[in-house]
């Protein structure tokens, strides 16, 4: 492989995703907070979004202008920054000489967006190894959202995360991230390289994919917390069979109070596992005798190793077979075959089973001979033998 092109094609569509997954956890960690605290998560939120859009507007620069520098040595130690608004005048200075130059002419809003990151990660980062006391991340994230949207206060005096202020960081992020990942693929088509690639199912392709059609980090998340909410209505209350459900519903439940239930979902849909739920857990855990055994079955909940319907693959294999061997047990065990046959997870053999099925059910309505039911049966079962 030719090293420029491994270079901005294997290497620049890593980076994509490294830069995604710190985006997403920004993006996420922004959505957990009601009100801007002065804490550790501000400083997170930052930090993460800072190195997500660093990384991109990298990624840019390699596409788009590393062919003007006379060195790959020289193009390295240019990237060697941490100013976004550097970054973006660079990117700026080429792509606004292009008809793309509208991927590259930000509000002013955005504008701001790029001071705050990189007066936070050249200022702020580690302001508080200084003796002299300066503005941290959490002085500066107020001032951008008080100089860009209106503003209300906790009774802490605390910025309130509204709905405008969302979509003030929502609108801002993912307006950034569509039109750089727009100039990743311009870019990679330019170069005839793969960097605007990305894997399937992760952080990164989250962030970009959505954006592309609406360019707000926040409904993204809605649209996930959604989803989950979803699904727990559908476990909840569904009437579904399958041998994972059976295995859940035959583990004796905790009697959790259930008046937590509903704050509970709210931090889970956060991402959070709340700490009171652990506490609520270990209290329960004191009253049972066989802790190892209950560890053994809940650490199966969850764990895709776990095959559950493979036991009742075997049971309907052993009852086939003891119909062969004994014909007049067909009458009772075919509509327990056909019962336990729901809870395999193989398709082949439900489809099977239920066709064998269907045919006894019309050889006894016709009261025809059982003979061809007992050769299907014997047929499946040497399928299987084999």
């Amino acid at each position: 492989m030719d090293e420029l092109f491994r270079y901005k094609s294997t290497n620049m569509a890593f980076e994509l995703d490294i830069a995604g997954e710190f985006l997403y956890r920004g993006i996420r960690e922004f959505d957990t907070l009601k009100a801007v605290h002065n804490n550790a998560q501000v400083f997170m939120i930052l930090y993460n979004i800072a190195v997500g859009i660093e990384r991109i507007q990298k990624i840019i620069c390699v596409l788009w202008t590393m062919d003007q520098y006379e060195s790959d040595t020289e193009f390295e130690k240019s990237l060697i920054t941490h100013s976004h608004m550097d970054l973006q005048k660079r990117i700026s200075s080429v792509v606004s000489k292009t008809e793309y130059k509208k991927l590259v002419e930000f509000e002013p809003r955005i504008n701001s967006f790029f001071r705050l990151l990189t007066e936070f990660y050249n200022s702020c980062r580690y302001m508080r190894y200084n003796v002299q006391e300066s503005k941290s991340e959490y002085d500066k994230i107020c001032d951008f959202i008080k100089e860009n949207t209106e503003i209300e206060y906790n009774l802490n005096g605390d910025i309130l995360l509204t709905k405008k202020v969302r979509k003030l960081w929502g609108r801002v992020i993912g307006t950034i991230v569509r039109n750089y990942y727009e100039l990743i693929k311009i870019g990679s088509f330019k170069n005839n390289v793969y960097a605007y690639e990305l894997n399937p199912d992760s952080s990164a392709q989250k962030v970009l994919w959505r954006f592309e059609d609406n360019p707000n980090c926040s409904t993204m998340l809605e649209d996930e917390k959604t989803s989950l909410k979803e699904f727990l209505v559908y476990y909840r209350n569904n009437k579904d069979k399958n041998a994972f459900l059976k295995f859940v519903d035959e583990i004796e439940p905790l009697e959790y109070d259930p008046a937590f239930t509903n704050e509970y979902i709210e931090l889970l849909c956060h991402g959070e596992i709340p700490q009171q739920l652990v506490d609520e857990t270990e209290y329960l855990y004191e009253d049972i005798k066989d802790v190892k055994n209950r560890l053994e079955l809940i650490n199966c909940v969850g764990n895709t190793m776990c095959d559950f319907g493979f036991c009742y693959t075997l049971r309907c294999i052993e009852i086939i077979q003891g119909i062969i061997e004994s014909p007049e047990k067909l009458e009772t065990e075919i509509k327990v075959l056909s019962d336990l046959v729901e809870y395999t997870d193989d398709d082949e053999l439900i489809n099977n089973i239920n066709t064998i099925k269907r045919h006894y059910d019309d050889n006894v309505e016709n009261e025809l001979r059982m003979e061809d039911i007992i050769s299907e049966l014997n047929d499946l079962y040497n399928e299987y033998k084999r």
